[in-house]
């Protein structure tokens, strides 16, 4: 019966790994590769060269695929990465559209749409093909960042120059219209329920609320610190701002339109990833060339993770 149940109990923890199974992947601009770290323990467990300048990076759900766009335009591709092979397996050439920036992909991985700043549009590339697409061209001077709503029917993305957000009906594949957001709007989110869009404006200082279904601005909230990136937690209770100058990581409760608390994260904050339940960020810290494993509860960070230099797009998978 002893014996029994040794076997047993060895079997279940041979069958239970030591930690939690996932991927952490960070673009480090100054090396221009894409590292991948174990989101637990911080060990980098393989890096890809070869993708030109990439600045962010977008995973697909099943957490088999990573993204990265050549933003610099060095190769002007969009490059695949098989993250079981821990190898890049293809690339796209975007041309007669360049410098591949923001991304965003829809969660069956059957779309992946990016930026071209250049020549003011929104690319969609389809997938697991891996050719060009619809093209949405604006008036806006740039396009930098996107973000999707849940139900994946609308397609945000910033314009710095101008000040503006473009709207994209998915339903319709058409440009439907610019919302005034702010000077210089960087990252953008949506809410969980599909509501409202939060914006952070760099050079105004502020974080833009957007009524989704009115389509307009109905609210600006002062943010001091150069907001770059703007994230909710799962719930949508909190957003959570990256200040760059600030170094710290600014938290607004969503319903109360107002700023709660900041704490120092590092040096000159840019992106965040969370975990899946929303518990840990990872934020990028380019000055300090690491990522900070931030406690969001507890509002401090736990560890660091160093990266190859001046750490930018990040994304977070439990696959």
């Amino acid at each position: 019966m002893v014996r029994v149940l040794c076997a047993t109990l060895m079997a279940i923890c041979l069958a239970v790994p030591s930690h939690a199974a996932g991927h952490l992947f960070v673009v480090a601009k100054a090396k221009q590769v894409l590292q991948v770290f174990d989101p637990d323990t911080g060990e980098l467990q393989f890096e890809i060269k070869g993708t030109g300048a990439p600045h962010m990076v977008a995973v697909s759900s099943d957490g088999r695929f990573a993204y990265t766009g050549d933003a610099d335009g060095i190769k002007n591709t969009v490059s695949v990465i098989d993250v079981a092979k821990r190898a890049k397996t293809a690339e796209l050439n975007i041309k007669p559209h360049l410098r591949p920036h923001g991304l965003a992909i829809t969660k069956d991985g059957s779309r992946l749409f990016v930026t071209s700043a250049p020549t003011r549009a929104v690319v969609e590339i389809q997938l697991p093909a891996l050719t060009l697409g619809k093209a949405y061209r604006f008036f806006a001077d740039s396009v930098e960042n996107l973000a999707l709503t849940p139900d994946e029917s609308v397609l945000f993305a910033s314009s710095s120059f101008d000040g503006n957000i473009m709207v994209i009906d998915l339903k319709k594949n058409e440009y439907e219209r610019a919302i005034i957001s702010g000077d210089s709007p960087e990252g953008l989110s949506v809410t969980p329920d599909g509501k409202e869009l939060w914006v952070a404006n760099r050079v105004s200082q502020t974080i833009a609320v957007i009524d989704i279904a009115e389509r307009r601005r109905v609210a600006s909230l002062q943010c001091i610190g150069n907001p770059m990136h703007v994230y909710f937690t799962p719930d949508g209770s909190e957003a959570l701002v990256t200040g760059a100058v600030a170094d710290r990581l600014i938290v607004f409760d969503r319903a109360k339109r107002a700023e709660i608390t900041r704490f120092v994260v590092g040096d000159f904050p840019v992106a965040m990833a969370l975990n899946d339940t929303g518990a840990t960020g990872y934020v990028t810290c380019s000055v300090d060339n690491d990522v900070a494993v931030v406690d969001i509860a507890a509002r401090k960070v736990l560890r660091r993770i160093p990266v190859a230099g001046d750490p930018e797009g990040i994304a977070y998978s439990s696959k």
